[in-house]
């Protein structure tokens, strides 16, 4: 440690102070002392000097070092408050936090340490893995063994059931990550409720779905009462007693063939609407040509014209039919509703760039494009720049999501919006490997 010059002036200082004290003692001594000639009186003031010297230096540096003890106290004190101050930051921070917070120990898995939120969901007790549902207890073990295997990599579970303590059962996402301490390694918990987020997006979706089918009422209606009608005047013909053999063969014809237009229309429409439990081996071509279908019934897609490309071969896919025409058909809709009913849809399928890097899909309108300020808003709930809800774009992009793959936007450079569906190789593997076999 490095003294300052001061300090070592002042110590000097202090040093002559004692020396000038210790022979002005000692010249006392030989002034007072009776026979000051004689050798003990000489060594009396040698022996008084060195023992004031001595004296006033032992007071010196006792003084100074319990002036630097109290210094070092105060600094101690300080430090100690400081660190006080910090832990009671860190710990407000903790106790503060809206997500439950579990640590465990990372040998046994017992519980450490957890947050105000994981307390008042789990209870005092605090253990984690007595409140997982059986569904999803192996996927958290498995997370936090990997997590223990890999410190610093922080492992994602989109879904874990818990049982809170008054018995409802909370939906949470979880994060795991292991973290070393100074004296051993646990295992950091952080569970996000996302119950009421779900029960909202599945409302939302629902609400979404309805309207969707609102819009297609009309064109519904039209496209069944056309046939209807046909089959009612046939069927008078069928009544007339005069009716040739040949005649009747070809009115029963058209009859039947009336019926099978609403029977198709009536499938696709049930198809369309029915709940998205289901991760099949899906078609896009299919499901494409489903949605085109059932879009050209609304008024609005009149003068439109749809064309299709790269759906030469099997586009296969894992997921819910439904779900992914009820996407294709909305896009379908805003594209025509952007166009005004009148112009060029593309839908073009190709695999993306990179072997393993999944399946893209396209769809692209030669409407005004998206205005850029829109662009990064454009998937927010409730965000609309016409008549409708809101939710559409809103409701495609989280089915996306529930899928593994993603939805996005662009303005083309020749003019017109383009949605991008891609859906990532986990959700084609399998359809790869059937294609293949």
């Amino acid at each position: 440690m490095r003294i300052p010059r001061l300090q070592h002036s002042r110590l000097a200082l202090f040093f002559a102070l004692a020396i000038a004290l210790g022979i002005g003692a000692g010249a006392l001594v030989l002034r007072l002392w009776p026979g000051a000639t004689e050798g003990g009186a000489a060594w009396m003031a040698v022996s008084t000097a060195a023992l004031a010297t001595g004296l006033v230096g032992f007071g010196g540096v006792l003084f100074h070092r319990i002036k630097v003890l109290h210094e070092k106290f105060r600094e101690t004190e300080a430090y100690l408050a400081a660190i006080e101050g910090e832990s009671a930051k860190y710990r407000a921070l903790l106790e503060g936090a809206a997500d439950m917070v579990v640590v465990l120990d990372a040998t046994g898995g017992a519980p450490i340490e957890r947050n105000a939120r994981a307390r008042e969901v789990l209870g005092e007790d605090g253990d984690l893995a007595g409140h997982v549902t059986p569904e999803d207890a192996a996927a958290l073990r498995e997370a936090i063994a990997r997590s223990t295997g890999e410190p610093g990599a922080i492992q994602s579970l989109p879904r874990v059931r818990l049982r809170a303590a008054d018995g409802t059962q909370l939906d949470c996402e979880a994060r795991i990550a292991s973290v070393e301490l100074a004296d051993k390694r646990v295992v950091h918990v952080a569970l996000r409720d996302r119950t009421r987020e779900l029960a909202i997006e599945r409302e939302l979706a629902v609400r979404e779905r309805l309207s969707s089918l609102g819009l297609l009422t009309a064109g519904v209606a039209h496209e069944i009462n056309n046939p209807l009608e046909g089959i009612g005047n046939y069927v008078k013909l069928l009544g007339r007693p005069d009716l040739q053999p040949e005649e009747r063969a070809r009115h029963l014809e058209m009859v039947r063939h009336g019926f099978d237009r609403v029977r198709d229309l009536v499938r696709d429409l049930l198809r369309f609407a029915r709940p998205a439990s289901q991760r099949d081996e899906v078609d896009l071509r299919t499901v494409v040509e489903r949605a085109r279908r059932l879009a050209a019934f609304s008024p609005g897609f009149r003068d439109v014209r749809v064309e299709l490309q790269g759906f030469d071969g099997p586009l296969l896919v894992i997921g819910d039919a439904g779900r992914i025409e009820q996407v294709v058909f909305n896009l379908l809709l805003n594209a025509a509703a952007a166009m005004q009913g009148r112009g060029r849809i593309v839908i073009a399928a190709r695999r993306a760039r990179r072997d393993g890097d999944g399946l893209l899909l396209s769809i692209a309108d030669e409407g005004p494009g998206i205005p850029p300020e829109n662009l990064a808003r454009i998937f927010d709930p409730f965000f609309t720049t016409g008549t409708g809800t809101g939710l559409g774009l809103s409701v495609a992009f989280g089915i996306l999501q529930a899928h593994g793959g993603s939805l996005s936007a662009r303005n083309r450079h020749e003019g017109g919006a383009e949605f991008e569906l891609h859906f990532p190789d986990a959700a084609v593997r399998s359809a790869v490997e059937s294609e293949r076999a």
